[in-house]
Parts: C-alpha cells; sequence; structure tokens
C-alpha cells in the first residue's frame, strides 16, 4: 500500500534515453498524435499550452531529423497534418534565429598572428 497515489504518472520507460529510443523506433507513439482527440484537446487548451505544444512537436520533428541524416518517419505527414501551425512556427523559428545573428561578423576568420603574404 502507497500512500499519496501518484503511481500512475511515474514514466514507463526507466531512463530518458530509453524513451528516445522507443519514441524513434515505435510508430505507435508518433501516430497517436494524428488523432483527432489530440487535436480537439490542442484546440481547447490555452493558447500558452497550444504553444508550448507545437514547440514540442518541432524539436521532436528536429531531433529525429538529426538522428537520422535529415530524414523523418513519414507518420510526421500525418501530423504535420493535424497541426498545420507547425509549419508558421518552424519559419518563425527561422526568422529568430536569422534575426540573431551578428550582423556583419564572419564565421570563422584565421587568428593566426604571422604576417600576411
Amino acid at each position: 500500500f502507497r500512500s499519496g497515489g501518484g503511481g500512475w504518472a511515474l514514466p514507463v520507460a526507466p531512463s530518458p534515453e530509453d524513451f528516445v529510443g522507443a519514441w524513434l523506433t515505435q510508430p505507435e507513439l508518433l501516430s497517436v498524435l494524428t488523432d483527432p482527440a489530440v487535436r480537439s484537446a490542442y484546440d481547447c487548451a490555452p493558447k500558452r499550452y497550444r504553444a508550448h505544444f507545437l514547440c514540442l512537436l518541432a524539436r521532436a520533428a528536429l531531433l529525429e531529423g538529426e538522428k537520422s541524416d535529415g530524414c523523418v518517419r513519414q507518420t510526421w505527414g500525418g501530423v504535420w497534418e493535424a497541426f498545420p501551425e507547425l509549419q508558421l512556427w518552424q519559419h518563425l523559428r527561422q526568422l529568430i534565429a536569422k534575426k540573431c545573428q551578428v550582423h556583419g561578423k564572419q564565421q570563422k576568420r584565421d587568428r593566426s598572428r604571422s604576417p600576411r603574404k
């Protein structure tokens, strides 16, 4: 007998690495996001939670792309159809990244002290 409850909230995977591994190998986890009930819950959520959710989805897609040489699973197509706002979020993120670049700064510069010829 445990006091306080909350055992249902314990993660099923023993470690974050195991969860990421399951995320990348089990299509069922990603296909749940294409369910109309998830979209309905998204629509009913406060705006700040919707932004968090979109950020989470975008980061998950980026993680998967980095792990597999820029490719993501075909199931992501269903997620992008269910959440077309993801395209706007990714575009906004690209614009912000572009604005955060230092103007006039070159990528890499030779820092040697030897005289130039």
